[in-house]
């Protein structure tokens, strides 16, 4: 706000210190919002393996039901659900002794720092028993999972 009154030439704007203020407030602001961004990126990344796995999940307990735990087709299973999204590169489906793992691969690229190139892996066992799902991730991802893996 820069006003002159012309006879005694006095202005009123704004000062150096008062600008300096503003720009330390805006500073603060943005030290505390961005990190935060990237936890709410990083988490809607990861709904994106939970998303993906809702479908490999039906293929996969329509092949018990129908072939017993131990008839499950993995390759059959990947070719019916895909390589993966947008942020998950690889889905691997593989059987051992009745219980099947599904691991999910992030990309390297193209996705938040904290989860490129990492796993989350979900078990199905106990398929005599209605089967149930369990969710294997880094330690270091627990912060970000949602839904299956949070609990």
């Amino acid at each position: 706000m820069n006003t002159c009154i012309r006879r005694r030439w006095r202005c009123a704007a704004f000062t150096l210190i008062e600008l300096m203020i503003v720009v330390a407030i805006i500073a603060m602001l943005a030290a505390i919002a961005v990190p935060q961004y990237q936890s709410y990126v990083a988490r809607t990344q990861f709904t994106e393996a939970l998303t993906l796995f809702g479908g490999v999940r039906t293929a996969v307990e329509s092949e018990v039901h129908l072939r017993g735990a131990e008839g499950v087709n993995s390759d059959w299973i990947e070719e019916q659900v895909g390589d993966g999204g947008d942020y998950i590169n690889d889905i691997e489906v593989q059987t051992n002794a009745g219980d099947v793992e599904v691991q999910m691969t992030f990309a390297t690229q193209g996705v938040n720092a904290e989860l490129a190139g990492q796993s989350v892996t979900f078990t199905g066992a106990e398929w005599d028993e209605g089967g149930a799902w369990s969710c294997d991730l880094p330690d270091d991802l627990a912060h970000v999972a949602t839904g299956l893996c949070a609990e």
